[in-house]
């Protein structure tokens, strides 16, 4: 009778073991794809954040220029020196402009161009 115990035991015990282990290996692989799809989806919402904020930093700083140059562009003493071609007191002038512009805003060059030279 123990043979037969065992055989019983057996045809049960080993369908049920193996059920157990493909329900577990679901259940992880399940849990591993989870994982994965959320930290792709919070990395694309982390990707779309900083795009949005670096336009907005982009669109902050070139009206911040235009304003600046709308400002510059009226000042008397810069248009008096450019009629005048007169460069040393052009960059005389705008000197420490230029340099606060540099230190507040980062403005790396200030360039006076003519369409007949280059600076």
């Amino acid at each position: 009778m123990s043979s037969a115990a065992e055989s019983i035991k057996s045809r049960i015990l080993i369908p049920v073991l193996i059920s157990i282990l493909v329900i577990l290996s679901a259940f992880l692989t399940g849990i591993y794809w989870l994982r994965a799809h959320d930290e792709d989806s919070q990395n694309r919402e982390k990707m779309e954040s900083v795009r949005i904020l670096f336009l907005e930093l982009i669109k902050n700083d070139s009206q911040l220029l235009g304003s600046m140059l709308d400002f510059l562009e009226k000042d008397q003493e810069i248009i008096k020196h450019w009629k005048n071609r007169d460069k040393a007191a052009l960059f005389e002038y705008t000197g420490p402009i230029f340099e606060s512009l540099r230190s507040r805003y980062r403005v790396t060059h200030f360039y006076f161009i003519d369409p007949d030279e280059n600076r």
